[in-house]
């Protein structure tokens, strides 16, 4: 069956219109937050599967999927009113077009690496574009057995393209597509768009995109005087130069939780656990999602703690603040220590997730720590990257003054790392 689309290119940013019909192997669309290059790709992701396109979508983390690729790709194809062209299967995340052999396929690789092996066309023998959302998350292994995925026959000259916001230049996707070309486009400078044979490099910011609020526009370019590594990175889009603080966005300031309603944005406590040598280091904190602010407002914590006295100082501290619910999230390798949280009445649970993860999360909020939290203020000035023999700085942490920073902070967040929303617990202590 024939279809004759009549789509109004107004939907786009006129900055990405090219892309509706590159045929260019390899295609790099970064730069800064809300420039919307993953809004214009899931919009022309169900016009490639009309034409009969086999269309994979990868992101690293499962949950990811549904929170952002997912509800896009189906208010994208509702927008255009091809709802009744398309078959959307919401448990296996795939969408088959239902007037050519198109499809699109989405797939997170985290923590079912395996499944990716899995995973083919609906018809086709290849999928003929690959897109990786957020691609920076992944590595340069996981990306080479993404490309695997197109192994096979296909009618249409194969693509993959490559979503991200720019982090640093240690990074290997820096290495690899943007190293050989720096001397010539330099894209923390002039530099927007590079074009070769089998590379495209197209760079945006919130500024070529015509559909974005003032309100985002001033939330960002505010970043100038909060953070300017932060402005630098998700305002103009430029690679970061790596420091050597692990978080450089803790910022120090004074304020009530009360006031504030932290309660209200969901309380979150992170325990990291130590006897001996190490402290037991426990994070209070709040996250304020559409300010993208951490709000530490306390700590407790030492050496040689037991587990009833780990109880005691956060009870004794929600009983202080008035909180009745909250969530706490710990280390899951001591599952022991856990279940004896559990039995003296603390409602906790064992944090997952990669130390990487956790700091690239952190670096893209505030974090407010009251004065009072010593602790935590104290290791995020001393929480470094290591540095090669070369002395230059890596993107390895290093193993020291990471109990409140680095693993109880971290554990406070998870489930905002993970990219799971806040569900309020209603178990009280």
């Amino acid at each position: 069956m024939e279809i004759e689309l009549d789509i109004n290119p107004g939907i786009f940013n006129d900055v990405y219109l090219p892309a509706l019909n590159s045929e260019i192997r390899t295609q790099i669309r970064f730069g800064g937050s809300s420039s919307g290059k993953s809004y214009s790709e899931f919009t022309m992701a169900p016009i490639w599967a009309m034409q009969g396109h086999s269309i994979l979508i990868v992101r690293r983390n499962a949950s990811s999927i549904s929170k952002s690729v997912w509800l896009q790709l189906k208010k994208s194809i509702k927008k255009m009113g091809l709802s009744e062209f398309f078959k959307i299967d919401q448990s296996a995340k795939t969408i088959e077009c239902l007037v050519s052999t198109g499809c699109i396929v989405t797939a997170g690789i985290y923590p079912d690496t395996e499944r990716l092996k899995s995973i083919t066309p609906l018809e086709d023998d290849a999928f003929s574009k690959i897109i990786i959302e957020e691609a920076t998350e992944i590595t340069e292994d996981e990306y080479n057995d993404i490309l695997l995925r197109q192994r096979g026959t296909c009618r249409f000259k194969k693509t993959v393209t490559l979503l991200f916001n720019p982090i640093f230049k240690k990074h290997w996707i820096y290495k690899k597509f943007f190293a050989p070309i720096e001397d010539e486009y330099d894209f923390n400078a002039d530099a927007k768009q590079y074009i070769s044979e089998d590379l495209w490099i197209l760079k945006t910011t919130h500024l070529d995109n015509k559909f974005l609020e003032d309100e985002e526009r001033k939330t960002l370019e505010g970043m100038k005087s909060t953070s300017p590594y932060h402005y630098q990175v998700y305002c103009k889009g430029n690679f970061g130069i790596l420091g050597t603080l692990c978080l450089p966005n803790v910022i120090e300031r004074e304020f009530d939780p009360v006031a504030l309603r932290l309660e209200s944005l969901g309380i979150n406590i992170g325990i990291d656990f130590g006897f001996t040598n190490d402290p037991t280091a426990i994070v209070f904190t709040a996250y304020d999602e559409r300010n993208r602010t951490v709000y530490v407002f306390d700590e407790c914590g030492g050496k040689g703690m037991s587990e009833e006295a780990m109880v005691v100082g956060i009870k004794e501290r929600l009983n202080f603040y008035g909180i009745r619910y909250y969530e706490a999230y710990a280390d899951n390798s001591s599952p022991r220590i856990i279940d004896r949280l559990r039995s003296l009445g603390l409602n906790v649970n064992g944090a997952k997730g990669s130390i990487m993860d956790g700091i690239f999360w952190l670096n893209q909020n505030n974090i407010v720590v009251r004065p009072k939290c010593t602790n935590v203020l104290e290791e995020s000035k001393l929480y470094t990257y290591k540095k090669g023999t070369d002395g230059e700085v890596t993107n390895e942490p290093i193993d020291k003054y990471n109990h409140y920073v680095g693993d109880g902070l971290r554990y406070a967040c998870v489930n905002k790392i993970s990219d799971q929303k806040y569900i309020g617990s209603n178990k009280k202590f």
